[in-house]
């Protein structure tokens, strides 16, 4: 498992899109195996369909 650190700018941003309000729900970084595309092998099955392998 990764950890997210969030903080709070040093700086005073005063762009536009720096000022706009992000509602932020859920981060997911972590994965069972691999590069962390998917989170579960059915979750990646699902997303696959069959392959060649699995004939």
């Amino acid at each position: 498992k990764r950890v997210v650190t969030l903080r709070k700018s040093l700086l005073v941003h005063t762009k536009r899109s720096a000022l706009e309000n992000v509602q932020l729900k859920f981060i997911d970084t972590s994965s069972k195996f691999g590069h962390g595309r998917f989170q579960t092998r059915e979750e990646r099955e699902q997303f696959q369909g069959t392959l060649k392998k699995d004939l």
